[in-house]
């Protein structure tokens, strides 16, 4: 009898704890989240070592910090060297020990997925609807599940590490670009979520600079700049 667990680990991309009814959402519904969250163990707090997706996707599957890693930035402006073949990684130590270890879905990895045999990504459609459309995100996470769920169902032999590395809810950067700048959204049936506590304060001048000048460093906050408190319930909505 083989004694080694299977292992499956499921990744969002962009998620907050706060749209899930496990910490207290009452406007959004994921009844398969909440049941895993309530047959295991659910974390009150966790922190990214990098709030960049690259730097923060080697570190967690290395278990090292950025400065350790050398990826410290998504590879547009600035070079990232490649994983040094000398750090271990997840994929690597559980493939040593006689996993079949498979990714399949986002990569974006800087060369820390190596030990898995990584599943080329590509698209499945998705129908959204006119005021929550759906882009090519959303069309690559309906792949992933779909090629996921196909290998768990005929898997047969040794023990296997699975990687479904979701993009969503990231499509919502694309939901923001389509509805850049001063607009009116398209009204939804239902309830609005209401803005955070702390959507109004009026002590920028103590804020981090990272906060004082993201309207004009952050390409999705520049499009969010010129919204009113009824976009921002809409984004919150469609998020």
């Amino acid at each position: 009898m083989n004694q080694k667990p299977n292992i499956l680990i499921i990744v969002t991309d962009q998620m907050t704890w706060k749209a899930l009814p496990a910490y207290g959402n009452t406007y959004c519904k994921t009844p398969n989240i909440d049941r895993i969250a309530a047959r295991g163990v659910r974390f009150d707090k966790a922190y990214t070592p990098f709030p960049l997706c690259q730097p923060a996707r080697a570190a967690f599957w290395t278990g090292l910090y950025p400065h350790q890693t050398g990826v410290l930035s998504n590879g547009r402006k600035h070079f990232v060297p490649p994983l040094p073949e000398n750090i271990p990684t997840l994929g690597s130590l559980f493939a040593e020990s006689g996993y079949d270890t498979v990714h399949f879905g986002k990569t974006h990895d800087a060369g820390s997925l190596r030990g898995f045999r990584i599943e080329p990504e590509n698209e499945l459609a998705v129908e959204g609807t006119t005021a929550w459309p759906v882009a090519k995100d959303t069309f690559r996470d309906r792949y992933t599940t779909v090629k996921a769920v196909n290998y768990l169902q005929k898997h047969r032999g040794k023990p296997y590490l699975v990687v479904a590395d979701l993009v969503n809810p990231h499509d919502i950067c694309q939901w923001i670009g389509k509805n850049k700048g001063a607009h009116e959204d398209i009204p939804i049936q239902g309830e609005l979520p209401p803005l955070p506590d702390n959507f109004e304060f009026g002590d920028i001048e103590n804020r981090p600079a990272s906060v004082q000048y993201i309207c004009c460093s952050h390409n999705r906050q520049a499009q969010a700049a010129g919204w009113n408190e009824l976009n921002y319930r809409h984004y919150l909505a469609a998020y």
